[in-house]
Protein backbone atom coordinates (compact mmCIF):
# COMPACT_ATOMS: atom_id res chain seq x y z
CA UNK A 1 0.00 0.00 0.00
CA UNK A 2 2.88 2.38 0.78
CA UNK A 3 6.23 2.84 -0.84
CA UNK A 4 9.34 4.89 -0.20
CA UNK A 5 8.79 5.21 3.53
CA UNK A 6 11.18 7.62 5.21
CA UNK A 7 11.42 8.13 8.94
CA UNK A 8 12.31 11.67 9.93
CA UNK A 9 15.50 11.65 12.00
CA UNK A 10 16.59 14.30 14.46
CA UNK A 11 19.24 16.94 13.78
CA UNK A 12 19.19 18.93 10.54
CA UNK A 13 16.02 17.30 9.31
CA UNK A 14 14.30 18.11 12.58
CA UNK A 15 15.18 21.78 12.00
CA UNK A 16 13.71 21.57 8.49
CA UNK A 17 10.50 20.20 9.97
CA UNK A 18 10.46 22.93 12.65
CA UNK A 19 10.63 25.60 9.93
CA UNK A 20 7.92 23.85 7.93
CA UNK A 21 5.37 23.47 10.73
CA UNK A 22 6.36 26.24 13.17
CA UNK A 23 7.51 26.06 16.78
CA UNK A 24 4.20 25.27 18.51
CA UNK A 25 3.30 22.48 16.11
CA UNK A 26 6.84 21.13 16.27
CA UNK A 27 6.36 20.66 20.02
CA UNK A 28 3.50 18.26 19.19
CA UNK A 29 5.88 16.41 16.87
CA UNK A 30 8.32 15.97 19.76
CA UNK A 31 5.56 14.28 21.78
CA UNK A 32 4.85 11.86 18.93
CA UNK A 33 6.34 8.37 19.15
CA UNK A 34 7.13 8.37 15.42
CA UNK A 35 6.52 10.66 12.47
CA UNK A 36 6.91 8.86 9.16
CA UNK A 37 6.71 10.20 5.61
CA UNK A 38 5.42 7.89 2.84
CA UNK A 39 3.77 7.78 -0.58
CA UNK A 40 0.72 5.77 -1.63
CA UNK A 41 1.70 2.82 -3.81
CA UNK A 42 -1.44 3.11 -5.96
CA UNK A 43 -0.71 6.82 -6.57
CA UNK A 44 2.93 7.77 -5.87
CA UNK A 45 2.11 11.44 -6.42
CA UNK A 46 0.22 11.35 -3.10
CA UNK A 47 2.57 11.91 -0.20
CA UNK A 48 1.44 11.60 3.38
CA UNK A 49 2.72 11.62 6.93
CA UNK A 50 1.92 9.06 9.60
CA UNK A 51 1.72 10.09 13.23
CA UNK A 52 2.43 6.88 15.09
CA UNK A 53 1.52 6.06 18.70
CA UNK A 54 3.31 2.95 19.90
CA UNK A 55 2.12 0.96 22.90
CA UNK A 56 2.59 -2.57 24.22
CA UNK A 57 -1.18 -2.89 24.55
CA UNK A 58 -3.15 -0.35 22.55
CA UNK A 59 -6.03 1.23 24.45
CA UNK A 60 -8.51 3.92 23.47
CA UNK A 61 -6.26 6.72 24.72
CA UNK A 62 -3.55 5.71 22.24
CA UNK A 63 -5.95 6.22 19.35
CA UNK A 64 -7.09 9.54 20.79
CA UNK A 65 -3.47 10.63 21.18
CA UNK A 66 -2.60 9.78 17.57
CA UNK A 67 -5.77 11.46 16.22
CA UNK A 68 -5.18 14.64 18.25
CA UNK A 69 -1.59 14.96 17.04
CA UNK A 70 -2.66 14.32 13.45
CA UNK A 71 -5.19 17.15 13.69
CA UNK A 72 -2.53 19.50 15.09
CA UNK A 73 -0.11 18.64 12.28
CA UNK A 74 -2.65 18.53 9.45
CA UNK A 75 -2.73 22.26 8.64
CA UNK A 76 1.04 22.33 8.10
CA UNK A 77 1.64 18.88 6.60
CA UNK A 78 -1.72 18.46 4.80
CA UNK A 79 -2.06 14.68 4.67
CA UNK A 80 -1.48 13.25 8.11
CA UNK A 81 -2.71 9.79 9.05
CA UNK A 82 -2.92 8.75 12.72
CA UNK A 83 -1.67 5.23 13.34
CA UNK A 84 -1.47 3.09 16.47
CA UNK A 85 0.81 0.08 16.76
CA UNK A 86 0.96 -2.48 19.55
CA UNK A 87 1.24 -6.13 20.38
CA UNK A 88 -2.37 -6.28 21.51
CA UNK A 89 -5.45 -4.14 22.08
CA UNK A 90 -7.96 -3.57 24.82
CA UNK A 91 -11.63 -4.25 24.21
CA UNK A 92 -12.55 -0.62 23.58
CA UNK A 93 -9.46 0.35 21.59
CA UNK A 94 -10.56 -0.87 18.16
CA UNK A 95 -14.02 0.68 18.35
CA UNK A 96 -12.62 4.03 19.47
CA UNK A 97 -9.95 3.94 16.75
CA UNK A 98 -12.62 3.20 14.13
CA UNK A 99 -14.74 6.14 15.29
CA UNK A 100 -11.70 8.44 15.10
CA UNK A 101 -10.54 7.05 11.71
CA UNK A 102 -7.26 5.93 13.25
CA UNK A 103 -5.35 3.25 11.34
CA UNK A 104 -4.53 0.34 13.64
CA UNK A 105 -1.75 -2.22 13.50
CA UNK A 106 -2.33 -4.64 16.38
CA UNK A 107 0.28 -7.39 16.15
CA UNK A 108 1.79 -5.53 13.20
CA UNK A 109 -1.17 -6.15 10.88
CA UNK A 110 -3.20 -3.50 9.07
CA UNK A 111 -6.89 -3.86 9.89
CA UNK A 112 -8.29 -2.13 6.81
CA UNK A 113 -5.95 -0.96 4.07
CA UNK A 114 -8.60 1.41 2.71
CA UNK A 115 -8.42 3.55 5.83
CA UNK A 116 -5.51 5.50 4.34
CA UNK A 117 -7.68 6.97 1.61
CA UNK A 118 -10.49 7.98 3.92
CA UNK A 119 -10.73 11.18 5.95
CA UNK A 120 -7.02 11.85 6.40
CA UNK A 121 -5.70 11.55 2.84
CA UNK A 122 -8.74 12.62 0.82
Amino acid sequence: MLEKITERPSGDRAEQLRRLVGGAVFDAVLETDRLIRARLRQDPSVGLWRVVAVSGVVDRTDGERAATRALVLQPALRRVVPLVVGEGTTEGAMGRADRLDVVTLPNGRMQDGKQEAARWVG
